[in-house]
């Protein structure tokens, strides 16, 4: 009774309701907490790195994703990681070890090959997120996070990292899109799209 008022509620079809990824209710916080260890003393320009991580949360939840969902609950844990592996000496092993294979892929996904220059880097993560629904939804809620911090910061003449996410947008926009296959990330890729102007 209690699945079938679940379906019926959020229109999911019976597959699913499984997380993908294994995993538990209560990854999300083991995420949090490991990132926020992970990121100690790390700064995201004036405020604590973990500040830019709760942004990302915040915009998962403003379009329309839920950490008690089974369903969104990967990407939860994913854009809590999101910057682990290019930020912290934490290893994909360790990340599959604590939170699974599935997750630990989608972080790598997300992560920059430092020896390649930026948008080189940038279109090679967006090749590899394909077949990687969760890498792109959390990659655009980390994307809208910054774009907004950084517009914020450009309207006060304090930073120009805006109008390098606008020279990166040129070349992520279509790629981007032909990847945003849901509502959600559609309608995350349109409010980014407007953001980047």
């Amino acid at each position: 009774m209690r699945r079938l008022y679940w379906l019926l509620l959020f229109g999911l079809s019976s597959h699913a309701i499984a997380d993908p990824h294994g995993l538990s209710c209560g990854s999300g916080l083991a995420a949090a907490s490991f990132a926020r260890r992970a990121h100690a003393g790390l700064r995201y320009g004036p405020v604590a790195f973990s500040e830019h991580l709760q942004q990302v949360q915040s915009v998962l939840r403003l379009f329309g994703f839920r950490e008690r969902s089974p369903v969104d609950r990967p990407v939860f844990v994913v854009a809590w990681l999101h910057d682990v592996l290019e930020d912290t000496a934490v290893s994909v092993a360790e990340l599959g070890r604590r939170f699974g294979w599935p997750t630990a892929r989608s972080v790598r996904v997300l992560t920059l090959d430092p020896s390649l220059p930026r948008q080189s880097a940038l279109e090679e993560c967006v090749r590899m997120m394909r077949n990687d629904s969760v890498a792109l939804a959390a990659k655009l809620a980390d994307r809208i996070a910054n774009v907004e911090v950084c517009r914020k910061a450009y309207w006060r003449g304090e930073d120009e990292c805006y109008e390098q996410y606008q020279r990166e947008w040129v070349y992520l926009r279509d790629p981007l899109w032909a990847l945003a296959r849901t509502a959600r990330t559609q309608w995350m890729w349109h409010h980014l799209d407007a953001m980047s102007r």
